[in-house]
C-alpha cells in the first residue's frame, strides 16, 4: 500500500521581476517548466503556480509536476 509523504527540496532557479513575465514564461517553455509566483503577505512566503499580481516579490521557474502551493519558510 502507498501513502503520501513530504520531501523538502532545495532548487535552484532563477528569480525573475514581475516586469519580466514574458521572459520567464519563454524560460518556462524552453525548459518544460512553470512559472510559480513568489507570494509574501506579512512575513508568511510561498510559492503559487501560475501568476499572481497581488502581494508578489518575483517570478520563478519550477519543474511542471510540483504541487499548485509550495511552502517556504517565514521571514524573522
Amino acid at each position: 500500500m502507498s501513502m503520501m509523504v513530504t520531501l523538502d527540496l532545495v532548487l535552484t532557479t532563477e528569480a525573475f521581476q514581475t516586469e519580466e513575465a514574458s521572459i520567464a514564461e519563454e524560460h518556462a517553455r524552453s525548459s518544460g517548466g512553470t512559472v510559480y509566483s513568489w507570494v509574501t503577505s506579512g512575513k508568511g512566503n510561498w510559492l503559487e503556480k501560475g501568476f499572481c499580481w497581488s502581494d508578489v516579490l518575483a517570478l520563478v521557474v519550477l519543474p511542471g509536476q510540483l504541487p499548485e502551493t509550495i511552502g517556504m519558510p517565514d521571514d524573522e
